[in-house]
């Protein structure tokens, strides 16, 4: 949602593009729909594009792998009016394959943090987090250097920034190891595009199974300063667990169900 114009932004992929659709954010309202560029963001539940909201510089981020382009992982910055989006050319912040990515903005540090999957030439797969800055004057970002979350395959990646612990929060699947969704902590540095992992602060949000593809989505509620994590867990059953943050640890309230 883009507040300062009253619009609604939507991304998938049509006819091998990463297009977009702008709504009146009130109405519901269909305004306007392109594309952002040429690279196909590719298909199936690990090829996916995420978005997020910049206020400070009040600009759009759109993140996907460039499977056009070696699936490299590709940002576009976009500025929203109320008839359509200009968007800056995309810059690659990763020159190896992406899969899985999601994105979020951190509001204390001003920076874009983005989540992925990379594969490198051996085709070992790890989870990592890399930091931008959006210009202030144009629809471009500038990347820092990555870091690794997770050293084996790393699936249904998600992050959102908790504005009260100053951490951003990262879930995922542990697909290269007992297959159960975990999180860990990051802080993002007041200066420069640098991200460091919070020791020990990586757990699992549900010990109760294993060997379940953990399709799950994270929300971050400003309001209670948690986040909302749901899943699907045993038995393919949908599930939700409250996240909070305190101080360097993560703790999950118990599961409740709301799709049996």
């Amino acid at each position: 949602y883009v507040p300062t114009v009253d619009r609604a932004v939507l991304f998938w992929r049509q006819g091998s593009l990463p297009r977009w659709h702008l709504l009146n954010g009130t109405s519901g309202v269909a305004v306007a729909n392109d594309y952002i560029s040429a690279g196909d963001p590719g298909t199936g539940l690990w090829k996916r594009m995420a978005s997020c909201w910049d206020p400070d510089q009040e600009h759009i981020i759109a993140v996907w792998s460039n499977t056009s382009d070696n699936h490299k992982g590709v940002c576009a910055v976009g500025t929203v009016s109320e008839t359509g989006i200009g968007w800056g050319t995309p810059v690659v912040f990763s020159t190896l394959r992406v899969d899985w990515v999601n994105v979020c903005y951190d509001t204390t540090q001003d920076r874009v943090v983005i989540v992925y999957e990379q594969t490198d030439g051996s085709n070992n797969r790890t989870g990592c987090v890399i930091v931008g800055t959006v210009s202030s004057s144009s629809n471009t970002i500038t990347f820092g250097t990555k870091t690794t979350f997770n050293t084996t395959d790393t699936h249904n990646i998600h992050c959102v920034h908790d504005v009260s612990a100053n951490k951003i929060l990262i879930t995922y699947e542990n697909k290269g190891g007992d297959t159960r969704p975990k999180a860990q902590l990051a802080t993002v540095a007041n200066t420069g595009n640098t991200v460091t992992m919070v020791a020990n602060s990586d757990m699992n949000i549900d010990e109760s199974f294993t060997s379940v593809d953990v399709y799950s989505d994270l929300e971050y509620d400003p309001d209670n300063q948690k986040s909302l994590f749901a899943y699907k867990g045993n038995s393919n059953k949908g599930y939700l667990k409250v996240l909070t943050i305190s101080g360097n640890t993560v703790s999950a309230g118990s599961a409740v169900e709301f799709y049996g």
